[in-house]
């Protein structure tokens, strides 16, 4: 059976997003470096990532926690390094990832990024990849079918090249990257985090209730949002600037 296939069997998924973005990757090679990076970078922005940092012991299945992750999540992205493809967990989250690509309501976001890799030999299954599908032991044929299907169709997606956009340099790599999703989900209130700590100290030192009345109140929280999110459409994500600024009597 084709991966296309399946979406005829495919039952609905709920329209609210939990998440804004699920990150499928290989862990024990860039949970550490690139992956922490990024989930940083994704924290500081606003951008409410799934983030589970437990290893999958080997030959364990999927839970149906992280299935249901990834269908609560906007952006799917997908991150392909030499050696993603020889974990059979990594492939069948690819999978998981694609079924949903084909469902149209609610309407998932798509990317890969290709950390470490050309898109031509995930594509082809070449050099690591063919060498990994020689190694896996799958339930059966048609499981190996759908993930060499899954590989070559994300290829074909829009996507990330870490050496073709910044040239290797990985923090204006991780910067476009998060920017993008911005720009798609700016539209929706700013997830506030359990952990955004020292608010409350930052906006008594800037005593902002001396503008109240003012149009400089919405001049300084926008200036202050843009040069936190680098971006000139930042302004419609300072949503946790105005909840702190309500509780100083400002709203």
């Amino acid at each position: 059976m084709q991966l296309s296939s399946l979406i005829m069997a495919a039952t609905s998924i709920p329209h609210r997003w939990k998440y804004d973005v699920f990150v499928s990757f290989r862990g024990k090679d860039i949970r550490k470096t690139f992956m922490d990076h990024l989930f940083n970078n994704f924290r500081q922005k606003g951008i409410h990532a799934f983030r589970d940092d437990r290893e999958l012991p080997k030959g364990e299945e999927i839970s149906p926690q992280l299935y249901k992750a990834i269908e609560e999540s906007r952006f799917l992205i997908v991150i392909f390094f030499k050696n993603y493809a020889s974990s059979s967990w990594c492939l069948r989250e690819l999978v998981k990832i694609l079924e949903c690509k084909l469902i149209e309501s609610p309407k998932h976001e798509v990317r890969s990024i290709f950390y470490d890799v050309r898109p031509d030999s995930v594509r082809k299954q070449k050099r690591s990849y063919e060498e990994a599908f020689c190694r896996h032991e799958f339930s059966n044929a048609t499981e190996v079918d759908k993930c060499k299907e899954a590989l070559s169709m994300a290829t074909n997606l829009s996507g990330w090249d870490l050496k073709g956009i910044t040239n290797g340099f990985e923090s204006k790599f991780i910067n476009s990257i998060s920017r993008e999703i911005l720009k798609k989900i700016c539209d929706r209130p700013l997830h506030v985090g359990e952990n955004l700590v020292g608010i409350d100290f930052h906006f008594e030192k800037l005593n902002l209730s001396r503008l109240v009345g003012s149009d400089k109140v919405t001049t300084t929280l926008t200036a202050i949002s843009s040069d936190i999110l680098g971006d000139s459409r930042a302004t419609c994500r300072w949503g946790y600037l105005s909840l702190a600024t309500c509780r100083w009597g400002m709203s």
